[in-house]
C-alpha cells in the first residue's frame, strides 16, 4: 500500500505577498465579470435573432433504432 503524499510546507506569507495576491484576485474578478457581461449580452442578442427567425425551424429529434 502506498504511503500518503505529504503536503509541501508553505513558506509564511509576507504582507506584500498577500497584497499582491489580493490585487491579482481583483484583476481576475474584473476580467470574469466583463466576460460574464459580454456573454449575457451575446446571449440576449442570439435570443433576439431566434425570435425574429432565421428561416430554420427547431431541430427534429433523431429516430432511435434498437
Amino acid at each position: 500500500m502506498k504511503s500518503p503524499r505529504r503536503r509541501p510546507i508553505q513558506k509564511s506569507k509576507t504582507p506584500k505577498d498577500i497584497a499582491d495576491q489580493f490585487r491579482e484576485w481583483q484583476e481576475l474578478r474584473a476580467k470574469v465579470s466583463k466576460a460574464e457581461l459580454a456573454a449575457a449580452q451575446n446571449k440576449t442578442a442570439s435570443i433576439e435573432t431566434k425570435v425574429r427567425g432565421n428561416g430554420h425551424g427547431p431541430r427534429k429529434p433523431r429516430s432511435r433504432t434498437h
